[in-house]
């Protein structure tokens, strides 16, 4: 092995090495199996380095989960190669080596086969992604993309495989993106999987591999033409509408923002279905000739779906920096604060019953501000039947895990809702609304009376909920309208011990003096 490194990337820096291959214990020849220096195959070993540059040995879980996760691209490959594609991809193997006596340096390394420059076909080193959405635009290729996309639907959006580079199709030092970020520093989680969908493009051969369509907006599109210097144009915000066209990105555009608002809203209220009976796919036909079956999301991949459309709002919803043409021979870079792109993928994942998305939709429709982004309320008008029915979505049980917190928080913004509008039925509904979040309150302990909410886009400000006293007392208030003093008495007697277990002493002895004078009212 070298002393020193021939190269470097952000975390690693590469040595090269030789491996040469031990004579077999019951050899007879051992002219034949003597292997001089020279004629040893290169390989090339990686460590992990701190950002001075210097070896750290410290790294050696990093290590073995390197190699972890190179294995299980190769899985994913494998699936795909399955799918009969076009081409076929592959990862080169690697395995961890330790030295013993090794002086000034990392003695723990990974170590695969060197690639050199060209392979037998004249292919080049190329390195056609990386793990935060960025894609070499100078290639014609769709195979490293279209693979990328097919493991994120295959492993049931559970994960998907990037920052492909290698020799042709053959890979190495690829990056996972994992729901649950289990793969090192370079695991961004749903963000990056956001990322790369962002940046891929659902073409006739992404199709012909069953692939679904991401939807993405108008100005995402306009963003992905700009980068690959095609039909130049100027980037006004508008909405896209996905529909069942044929080339599977469903390209609809709204002539009024009234018109595209109104889609939105219906949109989220739906629940998205993939049919490919029902859609006419242009790869349908290369479908059934290859026999290959279309990755049709199961509730899983919907699920992780949903998390992906809604990092994507939360990517909007903060300032983000587009390359916009400005003209023909001209580029410049313009901040924009994208707020329908981030609507857009509200809905999305509104639609996929993604609970936080549902939260802030019918925050905005209902008329109040929303951290994700604090402009998202002036250009849309208050529709709380939306909103009502956003909030009741994501107060249903789930065969997710979700957070009780996250549900007793959709359920006090449902309960102001409802109290807008004064008559019976609304009462009933309310009355029902805060038994119900009463019941998720059980699933915290008994000291925990203020719900918190962490989630990225939504802060404990936001999340307006009521302590469980004073759920109890507008219930009794409720209770006492209907003629029911019995159970508003027991819920305010139950409301003063609330306040005063968490010392609310004042409040407590107010609801004990309002019991008394209702009960003297009555006798």
């Amino acid at each position: 092995m070298e002393p020193t490194p021939f190269d470097r990337g952000a975390m690693r820096q590469c040595f090269r090495m030789k491996k040469i291959a031990q004579i077999p214990n019951g050899a007879s020849n051992h002219h034949f199996h003597r292997i001089d220096w020279e004629k040893c195959p290169n390989y090339v070993a990686k460590c992990y380095a701190s950002k001075e540059g210097i070896p750290d040995t410290r790294n050696k879980t990093l290590c073995f989960e390197a190699v972890m996760l190179q294995y299980e691209a190769s899985h994913w490959a494998g699936v795909y190669n399955k799918a009969k594609p076009s081409k076929t991809v592959d990862f080169i193997r690697c395995f961890v080596l330790e030295l013993q006596d090794r002086p000034n340096g990392s003695n723990i390394f990974t170590v695969e086969r060197f690639l050199s420059g060209n392979d037998v076909n004249g292919s080049e080193f190329i390195k056609y992604s990386n793990n935060a959405g960025l894609v070499n635009q100078n290639l014609q290729r769709q195979t490293p993309q279209v693979f990328s996309a097919y493991s994120f639907y295959a492993s049931r959006g559970t994960r998907l495989v990037t920052d492909i580079q290698g020799l042709g199709d053959l890979y190495t030092d690829p990056q996972i993106h994992s729901i649950e970020s289990r793969y090192g520093h370079g695991d961004l989680g749903p963000f990056g999987m956001a990322l790369f969908f962002l940046s891929f493009h659902q073409t006739s051969y992404a199709d012909a591999m069953g692939i679904p369509a991401f939807f993405l907006s108008r100005n995402e599109l306009i963003y992905q033409q700009q980068l690959k210097n095609e039909h130049p144009t100027d980037a006004s915000l508008s909405l896209q509408y996905p529909n069942q066209s044929r080339d599977g990105h469903g390209v609809k555009l709204s002539p009024s923002k009234n018109e595209a608002l109104d889609f939105l809203s219906l949109l989220s209220c739906k629940n998205t279905s993939f049919d490919y009976l029902t859609t006419e796919w242009t790869a349908a036909a290369d479908l059934h000739n290859k026999g290959r079956k279309p990755l049709i999301p199961d509730e899983v991949t919907k699920h992780n779906i949903g998390e992906v459309h809604y990092q994507l709002a939360v990517f909007h919803g903060s300032e983000s920096v587009y390359r916009y043409r400005t003209s023909t021979d001209r580029q410049t870079y313009h901040p924009v604060h994208d707020l329908e792109s981030c609507l857009f993928h509200l809905a999305h994942a509104a639609s996929f019953r993604h609970v936080r998305a549902c939260l802030i939709l019918g925050r905005i429709l209902s008329g109040t501000s929303t951290t994700l982004s604090k402009s998202l309320k002036a250009p849309i008008p208050t529709d709380l039947e939306t909103a009502k029915v956003l909030l009741r979505r994501g107060m249903e049980p789930s065969n997710f895990p979700v957070a009780a917190s996250l549900r007793c928080a959709i359920g006090c913004r449902l309960i102001q809702v409802l109290k807008s509008h004064e008559d019976i039925e609304n009462d009933s509904m309310v009355a029902a609304t805060i038994e119900e979040v009463l019941k998720i309150y059980q699933l915290f302990s008994a000291h925990e009376e203020n719900v918190r909410v962490e989630m990225d886009g939504v802060d404990d400000n936001e999340t307006l909920c009521f302590q469980r006293y004073q759920l109890k007392i507008q219930l009794a208030d409720l209770r006492l309208g209907t003629g029911d003093i019995n159970a508003a008495v027991n819920l305010l007697e139950d409301a003063a011990n609330d306040a005063n277990a968490i010392g609310k002493l004042q409040m407590g002895k107010e609801l004990r003096q309002k019991v008394k004078d209702i009960l003297a009212l009555e006798g």
